[in-house]
């Protein structure tokens, strides 16, 4: 498969998103995090920033694993079953081994000796993290996407033994998922709620995940992604577009007047259902127009542009560093919280980015990162 540019571009953009949804949630907004500043933003910002972050959840971390799962056919089909299991396990398995090790140990350590936690040296604690049971952080999606690559690469002959779907319009299937992704949702977290975590992976947003890897790859086998139309997609797009302003009055609830969170996170609750059908509806509209909008605007060659999409990767794995060390540094300034927040989202963007091109540099890196 001829390799489109602006799924480059778009993977960057994707990067960048979860650096700073990352560093939203160390200044205040709703969600979980290595370390909060303990200078957060007042509720309107927090209030601000929580929908801006629900709304970048219903679909960041799904459209990365459709791009991933893009390439997953046409790479199997030259390499070979061996291969690209190889492959997979070199850029993946690699970083995800050398994360879990010593990564985040020694993030943890930075932290805890941050807040004189620990009197350990940064090796102590290192090899002391190993007698207890590994933890992946935000290297979950690499672990993921591991898991997801070798078992098409064991079972692609019976995936696409599936009729021909080329006659099937793009329209048709993110509408069709629409009902099934919901429903995934909202059965997995009758058992695993919001926030609940089984070996690092939160399964009550895999649903998505599912359902947009699944859509990858059959994207990339009958050219889904090229024959996309605003026009044909106008019905799933209002549809989004009328989905997603209903977050902003639960929010608003939710950080400003203290109400609860429980009822939708998870349970036979109402709330849990209509936060699951919501995700859904943002997740592939917003998709979908990113999609488009990147095709059509960011489909060109730009050496300096090049060189940045091939560092997204190492900027996703290095970046939790960057974020923790930042809102550190800057907790006993006198700019204010929302000015931190600000600072520490471009430094640790800049940084992230720095790093990656940094290692890269080392012999053979480029193989893996």
């Amino acid at each position: 498969m001829e390799r489109q540019l602006f799924i480059d571009r778009l993977r960057v953009f994707l990067c960048i998103s979860v650096i700073l949804h990352h560093v939203a949630i160390a200044y205040g907004a709703l969600g979980g995090w290595f370390y909060l500043s303990p200078n957060p933003v007042d509720s309107v910002w927090r209030s601000a920033l929580t929908v801006a972050l629900a709304v970048n959840q219903a679909y960041f971390m799904a459209l990365f694993f459709f791009l991933s799962a893009y390439f997953t056919p046409g790479s199997l089909a030259r390499k070979g079953f061996i291969r690209f299991v190889k492959d997979r396990l070199l850029r993946l398995g690699v970083p995800l081994a050398a994360y879990v090790w010593f990564g985040h140990p020694l993030l943890v350590w930075v932290i805890l000796r941050h807040k004189g936690e620990t009197a350990l040296t940064a090796s102590g604690f290192v090899f002391e993290s190993w007698q207890r049971a590994p933890e992946t952080g935000h290297m979950w999606f690499v672990a993921t996407l591991l898991i997801f690559d070798c078992a098409v690469a064991i079972f692609h002959r019976l995936l696409f033994r599936i009729r021909d779907s080329r006659t099937l319009s793009p329209i048709q299937v993110p509408l069709w998922l629409i009902p099934l992704a919901t429903a995934l949702a909202f059965t997995l977290r009758q058992f695993y709620a919001i926030g609940e975590s089984v070996f690092g992976l939160q399964l009550g947003y895999f649903g998505l995940y599912v359902c947009l890897y699944g859509l990858g790859l059959f994207a990339a086998r009958y050219r889904w992604i090229e024959r996309l139309t605003w026009k044909e997609n106008l019905p799933l797009l209002l549809i989004g577009a009328f989905a997603l302003p209903m977050i902003i009055l639960p929010v608003v609830l939710i950080v400003s007047q203290g109400g609860s969170l429980a009822p939708y996170i998870g349970g036979w609750h109402l709330e849990a259902l209509g936060l699951a059908a919501w995700e859904a509806c943002v997740c592939f509209a917003v998709s979908v127009a990113l999609l488009l909008t990147f095709r059509a605007h960011f489909n060109r060659q730009h050496p300096g542009l090049d060189r940045i999409c091939a560092l997204s990767y190492g900027a996703y794995v290095v970046h939790p560093l960057w974020v923790v060390l930042a809102t550190m540094a800057l907790e006993n300034t006198s700019h204010g919280p929302v000015l931190n927040l600000g600072i520490t989202a471009l430094v640790s963007t800049a940084l992230s980015f720095a790093t990656a091109a940094l290692v890269r540099t080392i012999p053979g890196m480029t193989k893996i990162l």
